[in-house]
């Protein structure tokens, strides 16, 4: 009677587990996702460059993919959000500068490149003070204020790259070699902005970026999308100055650029106002377009007016109809890849609604800058103060499963760094750890920067590093294999035998963490010292 006690008891245990793992299970289906990833990234949608028909296939099937998980519309009785975008080439700039009377002509491409994001056609600035403000950075948390003391207020600022730890190495001063905010530039535009700066121009030095001066001014004259708005945080001409003529302009007035540079490492460096004046006139071509932001919705059954937001860029860079042979920049990993979860997390939340809303959101123009995702939270379907927090699916992992998962955002919210665990140690049991290349700037280069920079806090996934069946050593080539030979390369294309089980894994993760976020009754907060902790009031 004993023995068939225990052994009765042993099988209700065993009901129990079972059950419970079974409600647990988001039912993540891997030949649907295979058909999304297969369809996303075929010859038929073109390299899905934005305001092509490209775009046109891939909203059409992502809207129907949402509607088919049983996800509502996301935007007033749509699933399209317009996202209004110019291309911006300039044709023409004419610029000099003076010293005590006597003007030098600037040449565009070989001393300077200027551009402008406003969108007008004609840009003109006339005999304005140059200022060299070392690194161009205010930064409460880093104790840092490199406008201390000067007026920049319809000025032109010359602005070192990067930031003051990238020389110095030390990690515990503003990262070292890893990225902060403070060096992309497109805060240090903005910031410039901020101080009544009419024009910004970052110096170009190979001791602080990749790339020689022809490769940068190259790609910096192409043309490119801009959002079509009136809402440009940026000064009115931006760009980039060659180190030789920084250090001519420094030196026109006394000054050592070497000099300077090094004095630009240490707290309380005084910005110095150079003896030139200079003008500048832009004539810009624009060509206007619209494009889309594709949002699907599972309202919560009990707190709907609170989100929680899954996001993937659904666009990629089109196609190059000057390659011989093969054209397409198909982009299977880069992204469709995290369009197929986004997809599969849509069935999984429709099939189990949650306490809160979960959004789904495919964005556009990523790869023009992040612009898709920007105009989201300048023009929001949903109050940014009412988002959870969010989780950024990009390039998920095509080599199998992983003992572990490498986070971008982990360490930056007590609330995330909880449901991380809750997602990925109770519930998968495996190790969540940082994303290792802090240098790499990916917090900064992906749709996630735009939340984070409105203040909502937002995790994302990268492949885990321990092949489960295959170790450390084949998994790291396999990255290196795809950053060297495929990323934004024709051959990023899908294939019948990728080993998708580690991005089903890895979606499976993302479920368990969405689900942990919207049946809470807590809202992601900032540790403090984070950067963007000033723009999100606790919650």
């Amino acid at each position: 009677m004993k023995n068939t006690f225990a052994t009765l008891m042993s099988i209700l245990m065993l009901v129990t587990v079972t059950s419970s793992w079974a409600q647990d299970d988001p039912n993540i289906s891997e030949q649907r996702y295979r058909h999304s990833l297969k369809t996303l990234s075929s010859d038929e949608f073109e390299g899905r460059a934005p305001t092509t028909i490209g775009e046109e296939k891939a909203i059409a099937f992502i809207t129907d993919q949402f509607k088919k998980a049983g996800a509502s519309p996301g935007v007033e009785g749509s699933y399209l959000q317009g996202v209004d975008l110019v291309s911006m080439e300039t044709t023409e700039a004419k610029m000099s500068y003076s010293i005590e009377g006597k003007t030098t002509s600037i040449i565009q491409g070989e001393h300077i490149v200027a551009l402008t994001r406003h969108v007008k056609e004609n840009n003109a600035l006339t005999d304005l003070d140059v200022v060299f403000v070392g690194h161009g950075i205010v930064s409460p948390e880093y104790d840092w204020n490199d406008y201390e003391g000067v007026d920049v207020k319809d000025k032109i600022v010359i602005i070192l790259n990067n930031d003051p730890g990238y020389l110095t190495e030390n990690i515990s001063f503003f990262l070292g070699r890893g990225v902060t905010y403070y060096a992309r530039n497109s805060y240090k535009y903005e910031e410039a902005e901020r101080q009544g700066a009419r024009a910004a121009f970052i110096i170009q030095d190979e001791r602080t970026m990749n790339g020689d001066w022809d490769r940068q001014a190259t790609r910096s004259m192409r043309p490119r999308l801009v959002l079509d708005s009136n809402k440009s945080n940026s000064v009115e001409v931006e760009g980039w100055v060659r180190n030789e003529f920084a250090a001519e302009l420094l030196a026109n007035s006394g000054l050592d650029y070497a000099k300077e540079s090094e004095a630009a490492l240490i707290r309380g460096y005084k910005a110095k106002p150079l003896n030139s004046k200079m003008s500048l006139s832009l004539t810009s071509k624009l060509i206007h377009s619209r494009s889309y932001n594709v949002l699907g919705i599972v309202p919560g059954t009990e707190r709907p007016e609170e989100y929680v937001f899954y996001m993937a860029h659904w666009d990629h860079v089109g196609k190059d109809e000057t390659l011989v042979g093969d054209q397409i920049f198909n982009g299977a990993r880069d992204d469709a890849s995290g369009v197929s979860a986004l997809i599969e997390l849509a069935n999984a939340f429709a099939a189990k609604p949650a306490k809160r809303s979960v959004v789904f959101m495919a964005v556009t123009a990523e790869e023009s800058g992040l612009l898709g995702s920007f105009h989201y939270v300048q023009n929001p379907i949903y109050p940014l103060n009412d988002i959870v927090g969010a989780l950024n699916l990009e390039m998920m992992n095509f080599w199998g499963e992983t003992s572990d998962l490498l986070v971008h955002g982990i360490n930056n919210s007590p609330e995330m760094d909880a449901w991380i665990h809750e997602a990925v140690v109770v519930k998968q049991g495996r190790t969540p750890k940082p994303f290792g290349r802090p240098e790499a700037g990916i917090a900064y280069r992906s749709d996630a920067f735009s939340f984070n920079r409105s203040g909502v806090p937002v995790v994302g996934l990268a492949t885990g590093t321990d092949n489960i069946e295959k170790g450390t050593e084949w998994m790291r080539a396999q990255g290196l294999d795809y950053i060297r030979n495929h990323y934004h390369k024709v051959t990023d294309e899908y294939r019948e035998d990728m080993d998708l089980r580690g991005a089903v894994k890895d979606t499976e993760a993302l479920y368990f963490m969405g689900e942990a976020m919207a049946n809470s009754d807590k809202f992601a907060n900032w540790y403090e010292g984070k950067e963007f902790k000033y723009l999100r009031p606790n919650r």
